[in-house]
């Protein structure tokens, strides 16, 4: 059995490390656009689920993940071609219980950064940039949830790695509720 967290930890791990490579590395068509906001909308719903700590909807919500899988080229290539079986739902442990006020700290932070992502791609004039560095900040954060997995990392190394990217563009367009968030961890 696998943990819920760590499926739900896997995907936005991977979709934000792909879209990071992708969103500065093309121009824009309207189809890109269209399926970065359904990529945006699916990393939303799967914080939600750990920012409330409710893994009510999660099978539902994985059907409808896997279904977009199977109708996009690169995200069949990363997910249903992987050895991973993301989507079997008799695999994945729902009984578990929460993980502390470090992880909850973690959830807060993505909620915000995807939240950012969403507004940011919601505009009729997306900034590219914005969008590479939102990704940037938010792909090392799932991590914390990789149990014994060797890419593992701390809350604490996901909050230094945060902050580094935050030294830079990013820390200028974010809220000042990710700032508060940053400073109650320390």
């Amino acid at each position: 059995m696998v943990n819920v967290r760590y499926v739900i930890a896997r995907i936005i791990y991977i979709c934000s490390v792909t879209e990071k490579g992708r969103c500065c590395g093309m121009i824009w068509g309207v189809g890109y656009k269209a399926l970065l906001k359904r990529v945006i909308d699916f990393l939303y719903s799967f914080v939600e689920l750990l920012y409330s700590n409710n893994f009510y909807n999660t099978e539902h919500i994985l059907k409808d993940f896997e279904i977009f899988c199977r109708s996009n080229k690169t995200y069949r290539e990363v997910f249903i071609s992987s050895d991973e079986n993301f989507f079997d739902i008799s695999a994945i442990d729902f009984s578990i219980g929460k993980f502390g006020e470090k992880y909850d700290n973690i959830n807060k932070i993505m909620y915000i950064l995807i939240s950012a992502l969403k507004n940011e791609t919601d505009n009729f004039h997306t900034d590219k940039e914005k969008i590479y560095h939102l990704f940037d900040s938010l792909h090392n954060l799932p991590r914390v949830y990789f149990g014994t997995d060797k890419r593992r990392i701390s809350a604490d190394t996901a909050i230094e790695y945060l902050k580094l990217s935050l030294t830079g563009y990013t820390g200028k367009i974010l809220s000042d509720k990710l700032q508060m968030n940053l400073s109650a961890e320390e």
